[in-house]
């Protein structure tokens, strides 16, 4: 009976054991394009997220446009993607870059808003001066004759 027992605990053991690894495909994405593919294809999730009627309106296929860009395929990605993703050591350094460069986009993204903002301040500012002005009464031009005068003489 104990020699059954540990006969089935060593084989469920040694059975949990066996998993099977993604083969590095033979056309693995480098590193370095997987990133740029992969924060093109997020500013892509993130806007149809945000406004997806105006994303879809328009019948792009955005996605497959992107992996074009980059002369790649979908299965090659998926690919690529699942064997980056087993190997973590591969992929934080990847997920790390994507997470960088979305943060840098996102603080310039804020410095052009406060930027525009500030000119949109300005330009209503200049705006009630101007009306401030245009609302009161407009010398006449006989004053201006006098005014002339009166500097000729002295």
């Amino acid at each position: 009976m104990k020699n059954s027992v540990l006969l089935v605990l060593i084989l469920v053991l040694t059975a949990c054991q066996s998993i099977n690894r993604t083969p590095k495909p033979d056309n693995l994405i480098e590193e370095g394009k997987m990133v740029n593919i992969l924060v093109e294809l997020s500013l892509v999730d993130a806007a149809k997220r945000l406004n997806s009627n105006k994303v879809d309106v328009k019948s792009i296929e955005v996605e497959s446009f992107i992996l074009e860009k980059f002369g790649v395929d979908s299965l090659q990605l998926v690919n690529s993607n699942a064997y980056y993703a087993e190997n973590l050591k591969l992929y934080e350094p990847i997920f790390d870059s994507v997470q960088s460069r979305l943060e840098r986009l996102k603080v310039e993204l804020d410095t052009l808003k406060a930027i525009d903002k500030r000119e949109k301040d300005s330009i209503k500012k200049a705006e009630k001066i101007k009306d401030s002005i245009a609302g009161k009464p407009k010398p006449s031009l006989k004053l201006f004759e006098a005014i002339k005068d009166t500097i000729s003489q002295n």
